[in-house]
């Protein structure tokens, strides 16, 4: 009996058409893309409502929370007070955020990649450094009812003088630091 389904099992795959095997590794590839689509799908919807969860009510200390450049702009400002080489390729950036506000402010999602970025002439991006977000718990950046905030950032990797500062996908220029 197993040698006759093992014959029959053999001549279905042996006689199965050069357009039916490829309408079924067709079938396969697009199941596995939408699975692997639908999955970031997921991924982007879980991080889009963490960050409104985080905007929605009061937060322990009444903080306003800030996760984009334009809410950023209406409610605190920041300069860069200073650029300094720090060894053979990387770079700090002292910046200085005030609030004038009642209230603290609160940066989210300021060490997600991309949202940080320094650039030089030729608009090659560094990132934060691995180890900075490695050695800080914390990575909301909390500003104190009317007063500032000094941040030290470390750039790794940054082969030229930088030249722009990318922060929530705006550009500010450094040539007058």
């Amino acid at each position: 009996m197993k040698i006759k389904i093992m014959a029959l099992s053999t001549f279905l795959l042996l006689s199965a058409t050069p357009v039916a095997m490829a309408e079924f590794k067709q079938s396969i590839i697009d199941g596995v893309s939408n699975i692997v689509s639908d999955g970031k799908d997921a991924l982007d919807a879980v991080q889009t409502g963490i960050t409104e969860g985080r905007k929605k009510g009061d937060s322990l200390d009444s903080a306003i929370i800030v996760s984009n450049h334009k809410e950023l702009s209406e409610i605190a400002t920041f300069k860069v007070r200073s650029i300094d080489k720090e060894g053979k390729d990387s770079y700090k950036l002292t910046i200085i955020f005030t609030n004038d506000n009642d209230r603290p402010v609160r940066l989210i999602n300021i060490t997600d990649p991309h949202q940080v970025l320094l650039l030089d002439e030729y608009n090659i991006s560094s990132p934060l450094s691995s180890s900075f977000l490695s050695n800080h718990d914390n990575k909301d950046i909390t500003i104190s009812p009317k007063a500032s905030a000094r941040i030290y950032w470390i750039f790794d990797k940054v082969e030229m003088p930088p030249k722009t500062l990318r922060l929530y996908g705006t550009d500010y220029s450094l040539k007058d630091i």
